[in-house]
């Protein structure tokens, strides 16, 4: 694979799906979002929820194209995309997509969201036990992301599903954690890997498919963010993915909210879907440890 190649793939097809009225979504999603929040039906929050998913889509290419252009408004858009998606998990956890729920947390942890994380992480760890999540044999981005998120709170945090694959260069990472030097060199891996995932070819669950999560290198960004949470040194490679502004997100984030999250979170809050009462309990006993 070619790294250069693969970045300049995305950011042509990026470029190219903003361009396209017909794939701009954003309208659509606000009217489904709009007419289940007013209809006040049972899981009509699950529906209002799946609309934020596709309203990410559109802020993902957004953001995506105006950081790649030098434009530091483009983070908010990516900001967007990460509460989006954390609120459609926590709304109706049962539908999560494996893959998906890992990058979700993975971004929350590059991105220093705390409490977002640590919810998450429990939400995942839950869906072990649950029959209905599938794909846990395709991606082993769930345990890794767990287990890094285990290490920046001091425990240890990670319960592998038995379907869970290994995958040498997430293994790495933590098998030489504490060798700078190899380090480093585990995090190029860790680049050349996360470009792989972005393509379609990489599998049938492929980790970072959708925007902005292709040329937005959450997983090493998580990873670092760790490091420097536990005083660790870290010495980034030299790598394409890491020489884009998309690999520097800025350090302090005001906390986010807009309409359309407002609206999902206030359905929830009236309309539970029932089937959420477990991961509800699993998030309170996080909280509690």
């Amino acid at each position: 694979m070619d790294a250069r190649k693969t970045i300049a793939k995305h950011r042509r097809d990026t470029a190219k799906a903003l361009a396209n009225p017909n794939l701009d979504l954003r309208p659509q999603a606000m009217k489904i979002i709009l007419k289940e929040v007013a209809s006040g039906a049972p899981h009509s929050c699950v529906g209002a929820a799946i609309g934020l998913d596709t309203l990410a889509i559109g802020a993902g290419r957004l953001g995506m194209v105006a950081v790649l252009e030098g434009r530091p408004e483009g983070w908010a858009e990516l900001q967007r995309v990460l509460y989006y998606h954390h609120c459609r998990i926590e709304v109706h956890p049962s539908s999560l997509s494996i893959a998906d729920s890992a990058a979700v947390l993975l971004n929350s942890i590059a991105f220093g969201e705390t409490e977002m994380s640590m919810r998450l992480a429990a939400i995942i760890r839950e869906a072990h036990s649950d029959p209905r999540i599938f794909g846990w044999a395709e991606n082993a981005l769930p345990g890794f992301g767990t287990r890094l998120w285990g290490l920046a709170v001091g425990r240890e945090m990670m319960t592998v599903h038995p379907d869970t694959p290994r995958e040498p260069v997430l293994e790495r990472i933590f098998s030489v954690w504490n060798d700078a030097d190899a380090f480093t060199e585990a995090l190029a891996g860790l680049c050349d890997w996360h470009l792989r995932e972005s393509l379609e070819s990489s599998g049938p669950y492929p980790a970072f498919l959708r925007p902005p999560y292709e040329l937005l290198p959450i997983d090493v960004l998580a990873v670092v963010r760790v490091r420097e949470l536990l005083g660790l040194p870290v010495v980034l490679p030299n790598h394409p993915l890491l020489d884009l502004p998309l690999a520097h997100p800025p350090r302090d984030w005001a906390t986010f909210t807009d309409e359309p999250l407002e609206l999902v979170r206030a359905c929830n809050a009236r309309l539970p879907d029932p089937e959420t009462d477990r991961y509800r309990r699993a998030i309170e006993r996080e909280t509690l440890r």
